[in-house]
């Protein structure tokens, strides 16, 4: 190889060839070349053999005109080719000659390059780049999770949503229109094919031949192959009539006989009652609803102000009474217009209204008033008491009560409704055992009915309202115990087809077998304990001014005992009829569901009006004893 140099050294003389060539060690003779530097211009040759600068004149006569040209050469300058370079790695086109300067410089190729890390521009075609982001494309998409646009083939996604297919589907849930080929979809519900059905739950017309479903007819349909659906869904059947299995009867707990033997005379209900020998005999109720398909009642709700009888138009009515209140609470809806007709006297009276529920009357007392107004519409809402809320704050005042000398409960009740000896108009209907209060035994602070108040529950009793009279009814708590109402009359016996059973709520209660009452001061100390049993579970001791006798110590501890062990508070809802009217608290009422019946004592009543619709709403007391 040769050192790289400008200045130019030939070594031997120009050869016959017109050609200069570099790269040749000195001393190697190369075939047809030598050092000399050859041109030729018009007529003139100039040579030279060691000279770096080559200098060439010459004149031409064209014509009359004479011109004369001058040209040197310097070969010391590197010479830029514009062929191909001869680069190991590069990519070159073919050459026609052949450089023998192995250390060339070449300018840039126009070619492609072939290094390995040239940065491209992007191509307008594929991009083989696995993770560049691509525009939707119009073919399926390579990627499994993609969304796609519904596509008139066949999904091929596991999990995609496709438009309904005029072809067969794989989906084998997949819910489909009628087809005219083979349905694939086990679980595909479709219409009448012209080829056989493989699907075992698909849904078929009716055949005209063999019934092939199990659970529904079909007809086969004219030259159709069989369909063997074991559970086709079926049609509605055809108005007709149908024969229900007979189950066989029971073993009757009566001896069959047309002959009618009555033990007893008959009792004062119209009523005809059958009983089973072999099980206990239920006593007649008193009101007994019988079985009917229908029940019909007229409902009305009249509202008048007592003191002047104005009649007072009701949107809406309710009120509501249980055991452990003492009177009424009620509320209605009234028209804006009839707000005059509930302002209180001058003398600051509540206003007293009646409400006639079904013809029945009650008496009542407004207490509050608001105003309800929105668009288009003003009402009134109402609230009150019973007539009996007068005995009571804020009508009343507070005062001292007690018996100075020797007195009964029952007129220890009558003084505590009077003032100064004068009766305030008040009358009690006394269902306890009266029993004596010795002077001094006794004493209490408070309005007039809460004196009242806590002689009854001195003895387990509890009050209730009169409907229309200023009375007071002083009722036990618990008029039997429960372990004893299979011998109760019941006063009122509903079947079940006249009610609905809102709901049952279980209720469990430590069965208590013995409790201690006693009196303070002057009182006694009683025992109480359930017949028949060891008397080994006791209830909490009672305490009570008023038990000084053993009555008193009795009726307490019944109505303790009684509320014990499991019970069942059941709700039931029914119309208000005319044999029952409202079924109040402390009523016995038997629920009968044919040959099943549940006894028990009613606890709360409420009624609700809202034209032309009354029910009566009762929550029963019921005992597993």
């Amino acid at each position: 190889m040769t050192t790289p140099s400008p200045h130019l050294l030939f070594s031997a003389p120009a050869p016959a060839s017109p050609h200069l060539v570099f790269g040749a060690e000195s001393g190697a003779a190369i075939p047809g070349t030598s050092a000399t530097i050859a041109a030729r211009l018009g007529g003139v040759r100039a040579s030279t053999r060691a000279a770096v600068v080559v200098r060439a004149q010459a004149t031409a006569r064209l014509g009359g005109v004479r011109v004369s040209m001058a040209a040197t050469y310097d070969n010391r300058l590197t010479r830029y080719l514009q062929g191909q370079a001869s680069a190991a790695q590069q990519v070159a086109q073919p050459q026609r000659q052949t450089l023998g300067d192995a250390w060339a410089t070449s300018a840039t190729q126009r070619t492609a390059h072939a290094l390995p890390w040239t940065g491209a521009a992007p191509d307008a075609h594929h991009a083989a780049i696995p993770q560049a982001p691509a525009d939707p494309r119009a073919s399926a998409p390579a990627a499994p999770w993609q969304g796609a646009a519904g596509q008139q083939q066949g999904a091929s996604a596991p999990h995609q949503r496709a438009d309904a297919h005029q072809r067969l589907r794989a989906a084998p849930w997949q819910a489909g229109t009628g087809r005219h080929r083979q349905s694939a979809s086990p679980a595909q519900a479709g219409i009448a094919h012209r080829q056989d059905r493989a699907a075992t739950w698909q849904p078929a017309r009716p055949a005209q031949r063999r019934h092939a479903g199990r659970s529904g007819a079909s007809l086969r349909l004219a030259g159709i192959p069989q369909i063997l659906l074991r559970w086709q869904a079926s049609r509605a059947a055809p108005p007709g009539l149908s024969s229900t299995p007979v189950i066989p009867p029971g073993e009757a707990c009566y001896t069959p006989s047309p002959h009618l033997l009555f033990g007893a005379l008959a009792p004062a209900s119209p009523h005809l009652v059958f009983i089973c020998e072999r099980a206990s005999p239920l006593v007649p109720a008193l009101v007994t609803i019988p079985i009917r398909r229908a029940y019909v009642t007229i409902n009305s709700i009249e509202l008048r102000r007592v003191d002047g009888n104005i009649a007072i138009p009701a949107h809406t009515f309710g009120m509501s009474l249980d055991v452990d209140s003492w009177t009424w609470s009620w509320s209605a809806t009234l028209p804006a217009d009839t707000q005059a007709s509930l302002q209180p006297a001058t003398s600051g009276d509540p206003v007293e209204v009646e409400a006639r529920i079904n013809g029945v009357p009650y008496r009542l007392l407004v207490e509050s008033v608001s105003r309800d107004r929105q668009f288009g519409q003003t009402r009134i809402s109402v609230r009150g008491r019973g007539a009996a809320a007068v005995l009571d704050a804020p009508y009343a005042p507070v005062m001292n009560f007690g018996g100075a000398v020797d007195r009964t409960a029952q007129q220890l009740m009558g003084d505590a409704l009077t003032v100064n000896g004068v009766s305030l108009g008040w009358d009690l209907d006394w269902q306890l055992t009266d029993w004596l209060v010795p002077a001094g035994a006794w004493s209490h602070q408070g309005s007039y009915l809460s004196a009242v108040k806590a002689i009854a529950e001195a003895a387990g009793g509890y009050l209730q309202p009169h409907a229309t009279a200023p009375t007071l009814r002083i009722l036990p708590r618990y008029p039997h115990a429960p372990w004893a109402w299979d011998t109760v009359t019941p006063d009122i016996e509903l079947p079940a087809s006249v009610m609905e059973v809102e709901g049952v709520e279980w209720v469990t209660k430590p069965a208590y077998e013995r409790v201690y009452v006693s009196g303070v001061g002057q009182g006694v100390l009683g025992q109480v304990t359930r017949a028949g049993s060891a008397g080994a579970l006791v209830a909490p001791m009672v305490t009570d001014a008023l038990i000084t006798h053993a009555d008193a110590a009795r009726q307490r501890g019944l109505a303790v005992l009684a509320d014990t062990g499991r019970q069942a508070h059941v709700s039931l809802k029914l119309p208000v009829l005319p044999e029952t009217g409202l079924i109040l608290p402390g009523l016995f009422l038997r629920h009968t569901d044919g040959a099943d019946s549940v006894l028990g004592l009613v606890r709360s009543t409420s009624v609700e009006w809202g034209r032309p619709k009354l029910r009566q709403a009762l929550t029963l007391e019921t005992h597993d004893v």
